[in-house]
C-alpha cells in the first residue's frame, strides 16, 4: 500500500485503495465515486464524496445516488462504507437540496433499522448535513486532520466572537473523539495511510453489528450524560405537549442539544398507541453557538431524526407542521423521518438561516418558491390554505 496520506488522494483513488485489488468500480451519474470491494474476505460497498468539486458538497444528484447505493447495499446485504469529505449541502441548489436530503435520511434510517452496517471514514472537512450523515452511521473512523461540525468554522467564529484557533480546537478530531464512543482514530504518526485505514476497516467490519434499537438506546444515554456535565443554559425555547398528540416548538432562538433532548422527552411521553403526532414548529434552525457545537450538535440532530423514525416505524403518523421559518439541519432532523410535512400559511423553508445566507453564502436573493415547487422537490407534502 502507498504510504502517502490517504486524504491527499482523489476520491476515486480513496475508494480504490479501500476496496482492494478485487474492486469493481460502479458507474455513477454524480460527483460521487463508488466500488464493490472486500477487506479481510468481507465484501462491502464503498462510496466517496469528491472534495475537489464544490468542497465535496452534496447536491440533489449526489443525494439521489446515495439513496440508490444505500438501497443496493441493503438488498445485497453488504456493509456500506462512506468516505465523507464534504462541506455539507450544496446550498446553491436552493430548497431542492432540502427535499433531497430529507429523502436521503429517510432511506438511511430505514436501512439501518433493517440491519444495514454503516461505517463512515471521515475526511478533512465534515460539515453541515454531511456531519449528520456521518453521525447517523454506526462507526466512524477519524483522521488527525478531520474537522467535524454542524456549522462551518467561519460562521461559528463570527457568531461567537472567538479566534479561529478556538473554533479549530473545538471541531477537531481529538475533541470530537472525546464525545464519540463509536469513533476511532486512524493514523500512523499524523498520517492516515491507506494501509492503516484498511486495517481499521477490517476491524470495524469484524465487529458484531449493534441493532438499531440498541444503538438508539446507547445514543440516548450518552447524549444525556454529556448534558449532565455541561452548565445549563436558558435556550429561550419551549416544548409543550397539547392534548397528548400535538407538540409545539416555540421560541426565538435556534435549537441546541438541550432543546433536542427536551423534544425527545416530550415525544417519548406520548403513549405508543397514539395514532398521530403533530410537531407544530416555529424553531428557526440549529444553533451556531460554540458551546453547543462543543457537545457535538450533529449527533443530537441525527439522533432526533432516528427517534422520529422509530415512532413512525411503529405505526404512528408523525406530521411536521412548519408554522414559521425552518432551516438547515433542524429541518432535516424533523422532516427526515416524518410521515408528512405541512406548510402553514406563514411558514417558510430555507437551506440555512437568512443571516448566514446573506453574509457567508452570498447567493443572489431569490423569491420564496411557491407551494408547487416545494411539493415537487419533496420539501413539503402539502400546504395549508
Amino acid at each position: 500500500m502507498d504510504e502517502k496520506d490517504f486524504l491527499t488522494l482523489p476520491h476515486h483513488e480513496r475508494v480504490a485503495q479501500l476496496a482492494g485489488e478485487s474492486q469493481e468500480p460502479l458507474a455513477l451519474q454524480s460527483t460521487l465515486a463508488a466500488a464493490m470491494g472486500s477487506c479481510g474476505n468481507r465484501p462491502f460497498l464503498a462510496v466517496a464524496t469528491d472534495p475537489a468539486v464544490t468542497s465535496g458538497a452534496i447536491g440533489v444528484k449526489e443525494a439521489l445516488e446515495l439513496r440508490r447505493l444505500i438501497d443496493r447495499a441493503r438488498q445485497d446485504d453488504l456493509p456500506l462504507v462512506l468516505v465523507i469529505d464534504s462541506a455539507g449541502a450544496r446550498v446553491s441548489e436552493g430548497v431542492a437540496i432540502q427535499g433531497a436530503l430529507r429523502r436521503l435520511f429517510a432511506e438511511l434510517l430505514a436501512a439501518r433499522a433493517a440491519g444495514l452496517t454503516t461505517i463512515a471514514i471521515l475526511g478533512r472537512n465534515v460539515f453541515g448535513g454531511a456531519s449528520m450523515l456521518a453521525m447517523s452511521c454506526g462507526i466512524r473512523l477519524y483522521a488527525d486532520s478531520t474537522r467535524l461540525a454542524m456549522t462551518g468554522p467561519a460562521v461559528i467564529q463570527s457568531h461567537n466572537s472567538v479566534c479561529a484557533k478556538t473554533v479549530t480546537e473545538t471541531i477537531a478530531a481529538p475533541n470530537r473523539l472525546e464525545h464519540d464512543p463509536q469513533g476511532t482514530p486512524v493514523t500512523d504518526g499524523q498520517i492516515a495511510t491507506a494501509a492503516r485505514l484498511r486495517e481499521a476497516l477490517q476491524s470495524a467490519l469484524a465487529r458484531r453489528p449493534t441493532d438499531f434499537e440498541t444503538w438508539a438506546r446507547l445514543q440516548d444515554s450518552d447524549l444525556r450524560a454529556r448534558l449532565a456535565s455541561d452548565p445549563a443554559r436558558n435556550t429561550g425555547n419551549v416544548v409543550q405537549v397539547i392534548d397528548c398528540d400535538t407538540v409545539t416548538l416555540r421560541g426565538s432562538r435556534s435549537a441546541g442539544p438541550r432543546d433536542v433532548v427536551q423534544l425527545v422527552d416530550a415525544l417519548q411521553a406520548i403513549p405508543p398507541d397514539c395514532d398521530r403526532i403533530t410537531l407544530d414548529c416555529e424553531w428557526i434552525g440549529h444553533s451556531t453557538q460554540l458551546a453547543d457545537e462543543n457537545l457535538l450538535l450533529s449527533q443530537y440532530l441525527g439522533y432526533l431524526c432516528s427517534v422520529i423514525h422509530a415512532i413512525e416505524a411503529r405505526g404512528t403518523t408523525v406530521c411536521l407542521r412548519i408554522a414559521g421559518t425552518l432551516s438547515g439541519g433542524l429541518y432535516i432532523a424533523l422532516a427526515g423521518a416524518a410521515s408528512e410535512v405541512r406548510l402553514a400559511a406563514c411558514g417558510r423553508v430555507l437551506t440555512l438561516p437568512q443571516d448566514i445566507l446573506d453574509a457567508f453564502v452570498q447567493l443572489p436573493a431569490a423569491p420564496d418558491p411557491d407551494a408547487a415547487v416545494l411539493i415537487e422537490h419533496g420539501v413539503i407534502d402539502t400546504i395549508e390554505t
